[in-house]
């Protein structure tokens, strides 16, 4: 497939022969509907200058915070591959359109997405219909709209990107005591990783291939020179009276012509020596780096190798997104920023053959249990692992949240509020 089609334009929807919906006033709106629109306006408002605001519990958000904070769940929980402005505008014309029984198959996911944006946070809907029924109206509003949270979404997966780059210990057995060698540099530049990196290139190959590859030897933090078993002779390796056989594996990865797809899985996405061709599935997606970034992207990474304990930070990203599941998604996306990691690129769809977006799609449909199947218990298996890897039985400090809350802050924002009232007071007063 050549990719999403362009979005239509935005002051006609999806089809330029759909009539007109009636659009009732925003004043019309239900109070507390009316209270999120106005929020979420104030947000988009042209010229408006976004303020670094302090990390705070999902539930003290206003709702122009809350739909920033389902943007940025997007990436992370939802698609990381998605435009998010295709799913906006296909899944507010499935929902208060005419509807999708004219999408495409790829239309159709799109407006399934919209559904699982919104299922974080249900009460944003209204508002979204709001500015669904206004966007003949005011099109430059719903194209701000759209543009904050493509942006909220892209900033997201960028920074989970940039802080995961170099966390190549994630990889290894034992990260309180095992090192990388060669050393990887910390530069933005990653052109030491990949298949050309000794240690690295096992992790990424498939686990078949990974097999017939010498040991891999993890070296320690008390002997962090040791190196792990040579390539080949063309690697350096020193002259054996008896040497061993060309590996072929090796001599094509040297070569430049071992070829990398996102099929078979990498090997670090099994559990150490799980590997069985004869049942695929078994220790897929329980290799020890999979809870550790899950655990870096949801719950921080001083985190990650020990996990949270009893308590889950109200800085986290758990914390930011009312997250308190592992979801299928999730993983994925995890999944996909660890292999990223391990690769020469940053964050793309495609790396000269290697498809990142497939392997995503793919394992999406492994981590799906069958509903035809009653005895398709794997999916559920693996939820419940990584559910325990990554949250165990620990709650969000709502407590904390509560006792650290500033009487200060609490009384410039109902003085905040207050000034909000009598202006739209004011202005109701005005003759028309």
């Amino acid at each position: 497939m050549a990719g999403p089609p362009p979005p239509p334009p935005a002051s006609s929807g999806v089809s330029s022969s759909a009539p007109a919906p009636t659009v009732p006033p925003a004043s019309s709106l239900p109070p507390a509907v009316k209270r999120r629109y106005d929020e979420i306006v104030r947000g988009i408002a042209p010229g408006r200058t976004a303020s670094k605001r302090k990390r705070t519990l999902y539930q003290s958000m206003n709702a122009f915070e809350r739909l920033i904070s389902a943007s940025k769940h997007f990436p992370r929980g939802v698609n990381p591959f998605f435009d998010i402005s295709l799913v906006m505008t296909y899944g507010t014309e499935s929902n208060w359109g005419e509807g999708s029984s004219s999408f495409t198959p790829e239309e159709l996911r799109y407006a399934a997405a919209f559904d699982k944006l919104f299922a974080v946070d249900p009460d944003l809907l209204d508002p979204m219909k709001q500015f669904y029924l206004e966007m003949a109206e005011k099109p430059d509003q719903w194209e701000r709209l759209v543009t904050t949270m493509r942006q909220a979404a892209t900033s997201a997966r960028t920074s989970d990107t940039n802080g995961l780059k170099h966390k190549l210990l994630y990889f290894v057995p034992d990260p309180t005591k095992h090192v990388i060698y060669p050393p990887v540099s910390t530069h933005e530049k990653k052109t030491d990783r990949g298949l050309s990196h000794p240690m690295l290139r096992h992790f990424i190959i498939g686990y078949a291939d990974r097999l017939k590859l010498p040991p891999l030897v993890f070296p320690t933090v008390n002997s962090p020179s040791l190196p792990t078993p040579p390539a080949s002779s063309d690697e350096g390796s020193s002259p054996s009276p008896d040497p061993s056989p060309p590996n072929p594996i090796l001599q094509n990865i040297v070569a430049g012509r071992y070829k990398l797809l996102y099929k078979p899985y990498s090997s670090f996405l099994y559990a150490d020596d799980s590997y069985n061709p004869e049942v695929l599935d078994q220790g897929l997606l329980r290799g020890d780096a999979i809870p550790r970034f899950l655990r870096h992207i949801w719950l921080g990474p001083q985190y990650a190798i020990l996990g949270a304990g009893k308590k889950i930070s109200k800085t986290s990203n758990a914390s930011l997104h009312n997250v308190k599941k592992v979801t299928p998604e999730m993983i994925c996306y995890a999944v996909v920023q660890a292999r990223t990691a391990l690769g020469t690129s940053d964050w793309t769809v495609r790396d000269g053959e290697y498809n990142f977006e497939k392997l995503f799609n793919s394992l999406i449909k492994l981590c799906v249990a069958d509903p035809d199947d009653a005895e398709d218990v794997w999916p559920q298996e693996l939820l419940d692992w990584c559910q325990q890897q990554v949250f165990g039985g620990a709650t969000i400090d709502s407590e904390s949240e509560a006792e650290k809350s500033s009487d200060e802050e609490d009384v410039l924002a109902q003085r905040r509020r207050r000034r909000r009232a009598a202006a739209d007071s004011d202005a109701a007063a005005l003759p028309a």
